[in-house]
């Protein structure tokens, strides 16, 4: 089956109405014969879509795409927000057995505004004051 652009509706024996212009499919066999003058274009045409239902589909398309990358921007930011509060609850236990000395209270500032965002993905109310 071939896909054929709109400009083939002006040979169409009974025309289609004016706002269903969109494209239309038909056999290969078919496009051979209408060449050899051996078949009407007119008998054969089988409406497809119309302008109004391919632009629709193509915006149903974009919103998914950005649905999409939302998730996964959404998704690398939990990892990192995870990585971070993991890494910082190690840092802490290292910190207790007096392994490390760094700034603790940027992280913990830092840990409290990951932890409130990633329960804010979540539909949480807050859980720790920054």
């Amino acid at each position: 089956m071939k896909i054929l652009p709109t400009g083939l509706y002006s040979y169409v024996k009974y025309p289609l109405p004016e706002d269903d212009i969109g494209v239309v499919e038909v056999s290969e066999e078919f496009l051979q014969q209408v060449t050899e003058r051996k078949a009407d274009l007119g008998e054969y045409l089988t409406y497809k879509y119309t302008l109004k239902q391919i632009e629709e589909l193509r915006s149903k398309a974009k919103e998914r795409l950005i649905r999409i990358e939302q998730e996964q921007e959404k998704r690398k930011k939990i990892a990192e927000y995870k990585a971070f509060l993991r890494k910082a609850t190690e840092d802490e236990a290292q910190i207790k057995w007096g392994l490390i000395v760094p700034d603790i209270e940027e992280k913990r500032k830092k840990a409290a505004e990951m932890v409130n965002e990633l329960r804010a993905y979540e539909g949480k109310p807050p859980k720790e004051k920054v």
